[in-house]
């Protein structure tokens, strides 16, 4: 069976780290997002981005998704858990 990846926002701390966790010792490839890099997030591949402009900004959505393809390296996306939150104070 091929390893199956996933794509999880959120992943530097919390609830997305610990899902990175899982996730990994589980044997996926996991892929993870953030709004900062962070040492703590221990995915295969990581991507450093703001993901709340994407519903509005086609160009970052476009970009994103260009990232995220690039970071599979060829595997097929398995799954999504969208872990970002927002916060307006």
């Amino acid at each position: 069976m091929a390893k199956r990846a996933v794509f999880i926002t959120g992943a530097a701390g919390g609830i997305g780290a610990a899902l990175v966790r899982a996730y990994r010792d589980a044997g996926w490839y996991v892929v993870g997002s953030d709004r900062q890099a962070s040492d703590q997030a221990r995915c295969d591949a990581y991507i450093s981005a703001d993901l709340s402009s994407l519903a509005s900004d086609e160009g970052a959505l476009i970009q994103v998704v260009s990232e995220v393809r690039g970071c599979l390296r060829g595997l097929q996306l398995c799954a999504l858990v969208n872990n970002a939150a927002a916060q307006i104070l």
